[in-house]
């Protein structure tokens, strides 16, 4: 708690004295914040929240049972192009529910000086190809988690390559963090960076991309900390048996999580288009695709017109399967399943709270705990994720419908084979959602939205939910 506090106090400092220290006499003042403000009411017919009610929410919703949540925010965003500037967010989120809670979501400051930005505190963010809408989710960063706390510098936005005249652009992304104390290894540390490549300018109607994201997870009470051990991870170095206190599986110093991010992007006729590989993988030896076709397929398509009937469609595949198997698929089992390796995605030998962050699973949200899946036994080693080797296929949809009502549907399958020590019997789970959302008073900024959800597999149990709720947003 108290280098939270630190680090937030740092964020405000760092903000307003940069601000005024920096900017000139006629620039020296805080522009007006955008306010916001959201009341929503959820609740299941029995039990549970369904998955759709609570997946990819950033952890404002509660799994067990009915949710009263208000959340309150102001932001201050990046005006000035190409020049020196400033952002500054915050907000609140209230919740009352099983488990409670009142905290702050979104505290931040950032400064940004050509294309470089720097950011301190905790912010919403999403890396990788995926549609921020309508997707799943990244395999190693979805939207599901609340937002952590980190010092983060980053080229945001695609750089021209000097002397490639816009043919080869960059961006890229290197952070320092800190997951909660309340974990079986206290007071772990955050290493997180991406790069990432497009070939091909933007006036093209083609682009190529191509990146990683690497994320570890390091330290901790009983683990090394020092600047030897951070140049280790960074690094991605391996070891042998007795090298190093602390190395887990695949030789690695820390909880490593990485996806190689490969897209290719179009644009005509006023429609966008988006195909996306992200190959997951958590341990080394799996670094040369062993197991390629784990991770997250999709396709993307977009109109520039938000008015349309059909304005966003995709689709997407997911599979985890095989995770660092080294051999073929062996034919004495199901031939959908094969030989498993036992990388146990999400899972740690040491880090025994695993890729998650206040109990939710940072990671696609499809890999669940045994706490969001009572129907699934919890994995008998104690380690959270009780369900990840899946194949899921998801259907994303949005729109407007008459009367200028904004729609988005999801649909989502699954089969799901639990863990490496935890094996489960083909489970098969569909999980859907319609959320309708109109502007009530347009003036004002005040809108409604509505969601029914359900569930029906044996992942979960048998659920309709449904939430309702107002918003409002607008400046000072």
């Amino acid at each position: 708690m108290p280098r939270t506090i630190a680090l937030y106090a740092a964020a405000v400092c760092v903000a307003f004295g940069m601000t005024f220290g920096w900017a000139g006499p006629a620039e020296a003042q805080l522009r007006a914040p955008n306010v916001s403000g959201q009341v929503k009411l959820a609740g299941p017919s029995a039990g549970d929240l369904p998955f759709w009610l609570t997946s990819n929410r950033r952890g404002t919703v509660g799994r067990s049972g009915a949710n009263a949540i208000v959340r309150a925010g102001a932001h201050v965003p990046f005006e000035r192009e190409g020049a020196f500037d400033y952002a500054l967010g915050a907000e609140l989120v209230g919740r009352a529910a099983d488990r409670s809670a009142f905290y702050a979501h979104e505290l931040y400051a950032s400064l940004r000086a050509g294309p470089v930005e720097l950011t301190v505190g905790r912010q919403e963010e999403t890396f990788g190809f995926a549609d921020r809408a309508l997707s799943l989710g990244s395999t190693t960063w979805s939207r599901h988690a609340t937002p952590m706390p980190k010092v983060a510098l980053a080229v945001p936005d695609y750089t021209s390559v000097p002397g490639t005249d816009g043919f080869v652009a960059a961006r890229g992304y290197i952070a320092h963090g800190w997951f909660e104390s309340d974990r079986v290894v206290e007071n772990a540390y955050l290493h997180q960076k991406n790069l990432y490549l497009r070939a091909l300018p933007e006036r093209w109607p083609v682009q190529a991309h191509a990146g990683f994201q690497h994320n570890v997870m390091w330290g901790g009470t009983g683990r090394a900390s020092d600047l030897e051990a951070f140049w280790s991870i960074f690094r991605a170095e391996t070891f042998g048996d007795g090298e190093r206190e602390g190395i887990g599986r695949g030789g690695s110093l820390g909880n490593m999580v990485v996806s190689y991010d490969f897209a290719v992007t179009a644009q005509a006729f006023g429609l966008s288009l988006r195909a996306y590989w992200q190959y997951h993988f958590e341990e080394k030896g799996s670094e040369l695709f062993r197991s390629m076709f784990d991770g997250l397929y999709g396709v993307a398509l977009r109109s520039d017109r938000s008015d349309r009937l059909v304005s966003g469609l995709v689709y997407e595949h997911l599979r985890t399967l095989r995770q660092n198997a080294k051999t073929d698929p062996d034919p004495d089992r199901s031939s959908i399943v094969g030989t498993w390796g036992r990388s146990d995605f999400h899972n740690h030998n040491f880090y025994d709270s695993g890729w998650t962050y206040h109990g939710r699973t940072i990671g696609i949200p499809l890999l669940v705990t045994d706490v969001d899946a009572p129907n699934i036994a919890a994995d008998i080693s104690g380690r959270p994720i009780a369900n990840n080797r899946v194949i899921g296929h998801h259907l994303g949809l949005e729109g407007q419908l008459p009367l200028k009502i904004r729609y988005r549907v999801f649909l989502t399958y699954s089969r799901n084979f639990g863990t490496v020590r935890n094996e489960l019997d083909d489970l098969r789970q569909f999980s859907g959602a319609l959320e309708l959302q109109r502007a009530l008073w347009r003036q004002y900024g005040i809108e409604g939205v509505a969601q029914v959800s359900v569930d029906r597999g044996a992942v979960f149990e048998d659920q309709v939910g449904l939430m309702m709720g107002i918003s409002w947003s607008g400046a000072l």
